[in-house]
């Protein structure tokens, strides 16, 4: 009897252990799978992204030098207006004052700048939606702008920190907020149908020498909803 117990025993075990087993294999035909779907779906995002690169600079109006994408966000390095010459004036409160209208109001102010670790005196520059930030130059970073006769010509003691743009004023290319995507692709690139740039969300542009403004555009649901400007000091 006592033999007939332990039997029965020893068969349960099996069962469960061949049970145990199944399931693990089974797990593992599954991640098998799931990194066969991951780098057919990381090769074809390449393939898009080279055919996407080889358009957009040849093709472009805005003298794209340089194209990545991460995720759903497309990085750009340009040497056009919509690098140099964003506004189409000076990036100053008086001048974009001058400009646009929307402008309500104009502070000094303290702000805590993240790179330097430092507070800046500064001017804040708003409207109804938008909120622009100044820093105020010291002498040794106005000093640091004059290397060039170039740059003594263009000196300021003001520079573009951090902006947040929501109101729809027309900047360079015609770019304003409440396009659409196809709209933005099609007033800097004049082309739209590939299919990576549906998965894009956000347009990062940047200078070549990558030591002034980074521009982000914002979509929402295909429409261009927020410009963000961050400067990169």
């Amino acid at each position: 009897m006592r033999f007939v117990k332990k039997s029965i025993v020893y068969l349960i075990v099996l069962v469960i252990l061949g049970i145990s087993c199944g399931g693990r294999n089974i797990k593992k035909i599954d991640v098998s799978k799931n990194d066969t779907s991951l780098n057919n779906q990381i090769k074809k995002d390449s393939e898009e992204l080279d055919s996407l690169s080889s358009l957009l600079i040849n093709k472009n109006k805005v003298g794209v030098l340089k194209i990545n994408f991460n995720q759903d966000t497309l990085s750009l390095v340009s040497d056009g207006d919509l690098t140099w010459n964003f506004f189409g004036v000076s990036a100053t409160p008086k001048e974009l004052k001058k400009k646009y209208t929307i402008f309500s109001s104009e502070r000094d102010t303290m702000f805590y700048n993240t790179i330097t670790k430092k507070s800046n005196s500064g001017i804040i520059l708003t409207s109804s939606s938008s909120n622009f930030f100044f820093k105020k130059l010291d002498n040794q970073e106005l000093n640091q702008q004059e290397d060039t006769e170039y740059q003594r010509a263009m000196r300021r003691d003001i520079q573009l920190h951090y902006a947040i743009l929501k109101d729809s004023i027309t900047l360079a290319y015609g770019i304003k907020l409440g396009m659409s995507k196809k709209e933005f692709f099609n007033k800097i690139f004049g082309y739209y149908e590939i299919d990576l740039i549906n998965r894009i969300n956000v347009i990062m542009n940047s200078d070549p020498a990558g030591d002034e403004l980074d521009v982000y555009f914002l979509f929402k649901k295909e429409i261009l909803n927020e410009i963000i400007i961050k400067s990169v000091y």
